[in-house]
């Protein structure tokens, strides 16, 4: 959420600056036409100023976060999918600023993460919180960024394609200046700084793997530059490559699954706080399967972006008061059917998972010494670490 757009002129020469000396400008993209997706409100959900949103495998429930600007009266909520209707999540209150957040999926387990653990910024600079799956437990700070002098105000996302190890990645940034600073986390807390960006970073999202779908931004991570209107698409190693003349000023992106659900965040819409959807259906029909999704906060509109083979090509697909975050959740990333499946539980602290050969019965599961009581998810066997 970027208000201050009078630092505009010097990030923008930042920018240019590095581009011009370092890896070049992309041609302009076409816009099409506006193709109009199917959004629905979420049931009856009013909230308090939510920011970031997140679905959680082991609850089966969104997550967000909110409280905006002070974090009060708590920081988390959780949401009923169907009534819409939202309670608190954890005791966490106070933190400040615009916190994002990702959630583990089945995806991570391949990193050591535990799947349904909450990783967020917290307002300080440089620090990111963990909180347990179900709320209960949270180490605050759980990893500080070396000499990172910035909060985690622009995104924190989980890489759940493994170009980048199925770690997690985050964006430390200001809302008043470039530049902002990309970092790779691992499950252990080891942190390594990718690469320093000169813009106000907002928005995170590792592509799939696959170039017929998504030609030179397939395997890379994307950082939306909101106030210069461009999208970097960052590879493994750190290097960059801008593209401008999309149409769009990023506030938030996302991949659409195949069986995904979308969920945007419509803050302070004028009749209370939303959260947005379409359905998988509704985003097949509008032909937006493995495409990118972006959203801009200001005005809020939502865009699909789609590769021709060629080029990329820009479809306004709705509107908003306001958005913020924007999710499209992996197929994997609900609570699966009955099956083999996984135990997870702390053992001195570190993450680890047990195949549960019973369907749950809880017979194979144990604990040793003062081992926390496990955590039990069911995945199918495709999941099995």
């Amino acid at each position: 959420m970027n208000r201050q757009y009078l630092i505009k002129l010097s990030a923008s020469i930042f920018s240019l600056l590095v581009i011009a000396f370092s890896f070049g400008l992309s041609g302009t993209t076409p816009v099409k036409a506006a193709t109009p997706l199917n959004i629905t409100t979420l049931g009856t959900y009013t909230s308090m100023s939510p920011i970031g949103i997140g679905l959680s495998p082991v609850l089966n429930k969104l997550i967000e976060s909110g409280g905006y600007p002070t974090g009060l009266p708590n920081n988390f909520n959780q949401i009923d999918l169907t009534t819409g209707t939202s309670t608190p999540f954890s005791t966490v209150s106070g933190w400040t600023d615009e916190d994002y957040f990702a959630i583990a999926d089945s995806n991570n387990i391949a990193a050591g993460f535990v799947p349904g653990t909450i990783y967020s910024g917290t307002g300080a600079a440089g620090q990111i919180a963990k909180i347990s799956p179900d709320g209960s437990t949270v180490t605050n700070p759980w990893v500080t960024l070396p000499g990172e002098t910035m909060t985690l105000r622009g995104s924190v996302a989980f890489d759940q394609v493994g170009t980048f190890n199925y770690n997690l990645l985050v964006t430390a940034s200001n809302d008043s200046f470039a530049p902002s600073t990309i970092w790779e986390v691992t499950s252990t807390g080891v942190a390594t700084k990718l690469v320093t960006l000169p813009i106000v970073s907002e928005g995170l999202v590792v592509i799939p793997n696959q170039s017929t779908n998504y030609g030179p931004w397939a395997g890379k991570l994307l950082v939306g530059d909101e106030l210069d209107h461009s999208i970097y698409a960052v590879a493994p190693n750190g290097t960059f490559q801008v593209y401008s003349g999309l149409g769009v000023s990023p506030e938030s992106l996302a991949v659409v699954n195949p069986g995904g659900t979308l969920y945007a965040v419509n803050y302070n819409s004028g009749t209370g706080d939303r959260i947005l959807t379409a359905s998988s259906t509704d985003l097949s029909s509008a032909g937006m399967i493995n495409d990118v999704i972006e959203a801009d906060e200001f005005p809020g509109v939502l865009h699909d972006i789609h590769w021709n083979g060629t080029s990329f090509v820009t479809t306004s697909v709705g509107t908003a008061s306001q958005f913020e975050q924007i999710i499209v959740t992996l197929p994997s990333a609900t609570v699966p059917p009955s099956g083999n499946g996984c135990a997870f539980y702390q053992d001195n602290g570190n993450d680890k998972c047990r195949i549960d050969k019973d369907q749950g019965k809880g017979d194979d599961i144990h604990n040793s010494g003062n081992d926390a009581p496990p955590v039990v998810i069911k995945f199918g066997s495709a999941h099995h670490p």
